[in-house]
């Protein structure tokens, strides 16, 4: 079902950006669409239906400390 009022979380924080007008995800690998990747945000031409749509990348931070030097 295209994005609506009722369904508008199943369009936030996926691992691809599904079209809110035709309900595809899109595969960023599989159309190379690897400019998404930033914090920034982009309007893309949605590769099933064709429409422009807006995209927002969110980052996720991750941290390590398993490694440490020899004190």
């Amino acid at each position: 079902m295209p994005l609506n009022n009722d369904n508008a979380m199943e369009y936030w924080g996926n691992e691809n950006p599904k079209c809110p007008k035709c309900d595809k995800d899109i595969d960023i690998d599989e159309w190379e669409l690897y400019e998404l990747y930033g914090e920034d945000s982009r309007v893309i031409e949605c590769p099933y239906c064709e429409d422009k749509i807006y995209v927002v990348a969110h980052a996720r931070y991750t941290f390590s400390t398993d490694e440490q030097p020899e004190a």
